[in-house]
This record gives structure tokens, C-alpha cells and sequence, in this order.
């Protein structure tokens, strides 16, 4: 398997500008990329029986473990970009987003930190030539890249979706992940270029919006309504219950089962209370169908 199918092939660029990890010098093809990837993951999860010891986690063998970690989904999402594949990476929950200020700082610099790791300028690493602080490793480096002063626009692969109770109570933490970022201005093969990034409540009503219409263009002859998105935004638990509930429409199942998938996490005002949800059906039963109704059908009804 050759390298041919990526949007840079060489190896020689992509080892020492796109810092490729595991692409060897020698047997340089797709499939000794992926044998050493696969043994990599291997490694990676075999760290995890030392990672505690008597007195709890082990330090040394966490830090290690975590960067081989960020080494290794870097090169997963840098293979995937030179497939051309967008990638959106979900971080779940399930127990609620962390409240501790110390956790809270701790999540802020892994998100920091890999979304460095996963950009790029040109074929340049991102964090190689921004952040790198290791001497030996930005030598290795194939030369700093030629920035445009009037494009100096990096490129921060694929985003990342917090999921799970509380997340929207991370924004303002999330907003300063710059500051756990050390720009290595003086040092070898350093080039300023700039990572723009944002933080966004995926729950508003415009990113509702945007998932129903989606969702809805693969369904034949659906188009969103304006009140229905607006009922499906305020009472849904969150996007994903939603994007959930309009994903169901046109199964071979009662229309209304839609309206309780939105609900299949507790609802935030009445817990999970069946009046609500009777009471829920009843209210978004005309959405439903107007939502659900190609829009010719729907002016004939009227």
C-alpha cells in the first residue's frame, strides 16, 4: 500500500513538516504506517495497567501515557486531512461536566493542547512550529514555513462536542485554553502564524436549526418549520436529543414517537414526569405534522 491516496505524499514532508509520527525512513508506505499505528494503540493500552500504583495514579506514567495519546490522535487527524475527511470528535458526560475549578483547568489545557497538536499551517505541524518545546524535536523539523503576512490564517482540523449535563457551564473556562499554549518565539524554526478558534453553546436555537435542516435534507420532501424548530429547541434536553427526534420522523412507527425521543433524557423542568409528556404531545402534535408534511401536501391541507 503506497502513499499515493493522501493529499502530500512524499514522506520526507510529511515526516519532518507534517510530523507524521511512525513514518519511518525506511518502508515508508501506507501499510508499515499502519502496522506501527496499530502497535502503537497496542502500547498505548497496555500503559494503562501501571497507570496506578499504591499511592493512586502514577505521575510519570499518566504524562507519559497522555502524550502518547495526543501523539496518536494527532496522526489519526492529520491522516484524515490529507484524505480530505472532516472530523468532529465528541467528548462525553455521563456523570456531568466536571465542576472542580483545578478539573475544569485540566480539561481546558487537553483541549488546548490537542487542538494545537491537530493544526496546521500549509504542511507545517501547528504545534511543532508554535508550541514545540522540546529543542530536539524542532530540529527535526524540515524548515520553518514561508507565512503570507496577508494570510497568516493556520488551520485548526476538525472541532470538538462536549456532551453531558452542565457543559454549557465550561464556556468561560474554555475561552481562555490560549493561556495554557507557550508560544516558543525564540526558538529554531519558529514562524508566526495565528490559530483562530471559538467556543459555541451547541444548544442555542441557531445550531438547532442547523441539525434539523440537515437532518431533514436527506428526508424527501421535508422542510423545517420555524415553530417547529423553535418548540424542538426549547424543550429538547439538548441538541442531540433533538437531532434525535428528527432523525426518527418517517419511521414505521407512530408519528408522535418522535416528540418523546426529545425526552429521552430527563426533561429539565419536570424530570422524566409522564403528565409533562402527555402534555408536551399534545402541545407539539400540530408541529409535528407541519414539521413531518412535505410543504406542497401541507398547503393542500390548509
Amino acid at each position: 500500500m503506497s502513499l499515493d491516496g493522501l493529499v502530500v505524499s512524499n514522506p520526507y514532508v510529511l515526516r519532518d513538516a507534517a510530523c507524521l509520527g511512525w513514518l519511518r525512513d525506511v518502508d515508508a508506505t501506507g501499510s508499515g504506517l499502519c502496522n506501527r499505528l496499530e502497535q502503537a494503540r497496542r502500547d498505548l493500552l497496555a500503559m494503562t495497567d501501571d497507570l496506578h500504583d499504591e499511592d493512586g495514579v502514577d505521575g510519570a506514567v499518566a504524562s507519559e501515557l497522555l502524550r502518547m495519546a495526543h501523539g496518536l490522535m494527532g496522526v489519526a487527524l492529520r491522516l484524515y486531512d490529507l484524505l480530505e475527511i472532516d472530523v468532529v470528535r465528541e467528548l462525553q458526560f455521563p456523570n456531568g461536566a466536571p465542576v472542580d475549578e483545578s478539573d475544569r483547568c485540566d480539561l481546558r489545557t487537553f483541549l488546548a493542547v490537542a487542538s494545537s497538536v491537530g493544526s496546521r499551517y500549509g504542511a507545517y505541524s501547528g504545534y511543532r512550529v508554535l508550541h514545540e518545546s522540546r529543542p530536539e524535536k524542532r530540529e527535526q523539523l524540515l524548515s520553518e514555513p514561508n507565512v503570507d503576512p496577508m494570510d497568516p490564517e493556520g488551520t485548526l482540523l476538525g472541532s470538538w462536542v462536549l456532551t453531558g449535563e452542565g457543559v454549557a457551564d465550561l464556556e468561560e473556562t474554555l475561552s481562555y485554553s490560549s493561556a495554557d499554549l507557550e508560544l516558543q518565539d525564540d526558538s529554531e524554526n519558529f514562524a508566526p502564524f495565528v490559530l483562530t478558534g471559538s467556543v459555541v453553546d451547541g444548544n442555542c436555537r441557531r445550531a438547532v436549526a442547523e441539525a434539523v435542516t440537515r437532518i431533514l435534507s436527506f428526508k424527501d420532501g421535508l422542510r423545517p418549520e420555524r415553530q417547529a424548530i423553535s418548540v424542538l429547541a426549547g424543550l429538547s434536553s439538548d441538541i442531540v436529543a433533538a437531532a434525535d427526534a428528527v432523525a426518527a420522523l418517517g419511521e414505521k412507527t407512530s408519528r408522535e414517537r418522535w416528540i418523546y425521543r426529545m425526552f429521552s433524557t430527563d426533561c429539565p423542568s419536570c424530570h422524566g414526569d409522564e403528565s409533562c409528556l402527555r402534555w408536551v404531545k399534545l402541545s407539539c402534535q400540530r408541529w409535528s405534522q407541519r414539521c413531518s408534511t412535505p410543504r406542497s401536501e401541507y398547503r393542500k391541507q390548509s
